[in-house]
């Protein structure tokens, strides 16, 4: 009886191995296509997060830009505040200029403070246009604009001094 049972044995691994080639030889075609709807899952899913990064990289120079312009004219208003005589007399003003445009220091602390103050903009906000105009009531409204972001952006700041 012994050898009844190892025959079958022999007859239930031969089957499994035939079935398994003709499983094999199905599952061939299917492969490929299946690498291929990975690669393709992956790609859309490296694109998305390419995407991703480059609106962050742009989102976070924009808040750079805004923390930027906002330090600027807090500068400029503790500027002002430092000699409020200069600020009333009008010294401070300037219509909207670039850097470029504005008058190398001149004499008084007026003319130095607004010198300096649009030379350390240009360094962080090139091409930044600003205006001051103070009135004589102490009174002054501080205006900046960049474009460093895709849209122009522009700050007005109301003091009293």
């Amino acid at each position: 009886m012994p050898t009844m049972n190892f025959n079958r044995n022999i007859l239930d691994v031969n089957h499994a191995v035939k079935t398994s080639k003709v499983l094999a030889k199905r599952q061939q075609g299917f492969s490929l296509i299946e690498v291929m709807i990975s690669l393709l899952l992956v790609s859309m899913g490296m694109i998305s997060l390419t995407n991703l990064q480059t609106r962050s990289v742009n989102t976070a120079v924009e808040a750079y830009t805004e923390t930027q312009s906002a330090l600027h004219l807090q500068e400029m208003v503790e500027l002002l505040r430092a000699n409020k005589v200069a600020a009333a007399n009008g010294d401070y003003n300037i219509a909207l200029s670039k850097f470029s445009d504005v008058p190398t220091g001149g004499t008084s602390i007026a003319e130095t403070d607004r010198f300096n103050w649009f030379n350390n903009m240009n360094n962080t906000l090139p091409g930044a246009k600003a205006s001051i105009n103070c009135a004589a009531d102490s009174n002054c409204l501080l205006e900046l604009e960049h474009g460093i972001s895709e849209v122009a952006t522009k700050q007005s700041l109301a003091v009293i001094l």
